[in-house]
């Protein structure tokens, strides 16, 4: 959600070129625990354990991309994603370059849920299952603040909705900045586990000096608009139970 989210934006076209999936590196977590025949995430606060996801979740691995109009810090920003054959969603967000410029929300309470993140420095996710018009609005802050919202078309808002808590691992490793999330999707009709789902995987990044830019996995003409859903260009098929 963002500051214009009343104002009417027209939809012409991506102007962008649709990033291309990337596999992981050949040492990187995702693929070595691919190569074993699952996806081991990592452990959330206290010891939670994420789950494992099966390699027919769907994984798929994509570059973020600014906003033109604004001006972005020398930041690489990617986001991985799979889902579970129970239903679970993992999103994985890494941002690598000059994370020193990057503003970070205050710490919350672990997991709690806050209203209006988009403000701030806020990886979010849009999700849709199937061709219907309905999508639903994740918001993640490193803080581990989130929260969520169901629209039943385009920026037609239902308001947010009871979900489970999610899962959350922050890791601030120098020059980097990770944030994975585990989303128990189970309950949630707009993600049908039978269905492939089109996503949308989008940053805000506020730095220091309170500059913001805008980061997506396309961008159509105008203002940013990560609810349009020429944007929704990532795709987690059903996954295929053994």
């Amino acid at each position: 959600m963002l500051p214009w989210e009343g104002r009417h934006v027209a939809i012409v076209q991506v102007i962008c070129q649709p990033p291309a999936i990337r596999s992981p590196e050949p040492d990187h977590p995702f693929a070595l625990s691919l190569s074993k025949g699952c996806l081991s995430l990592y452990r959330g606060r206290e010891g939670q354990s994420f789950d494992k996801l099966s390699p027919n979740g769907g994984l798929v691995l994509y570059d973020l991309i600014p906003h033109p109009q604004f001006s972005a810090p020398d930041l690489v920003i990617s986001v991985e994603a799979a889902r579970t054959v129970e239903g679970t969603f993992v999103i994985r967000y890494l941002v690598s370059g000059d994370t020193d410029r990057i503003l970070i929300p205050q710490p919350v309470r672990y997991a709690s849920r806050h209203p209006d993140l988009w403000q701030h420095t806020c990886f979010e996710a849009f999700v849709s299952a199937g061709e219907g018009a309905d999508y639903l609005e994740f918001n993640f802050a490193p803080s581990t603040a989130w929260d969520a919202f169901k629209f039943s078309s385009y920026r037609v808002s239902g308001g947010s909705f009871p979900f489970p808590t999610p899962h959350f691992d922050v890791e601030r490793p120098e020059g980097r900045l990770e944030v994975t999330v585990a989303l128990d999707m189970t309950e949630t009709p707009e993600a049908d586990a039978s269905a492939t789902c089109h996503l949308n995987l989008s940053a805000v990044i506020e730095e220091r000096d309170g500059t913001k830019s805008y980061w997506a996995l396309a961008h159509a003409p105008g203002p940013p608009d990560f609810h349009n859903r020429d944007c929704f260009i990532a795709t987690l098929p059903a996954p295929e139970r053994p």
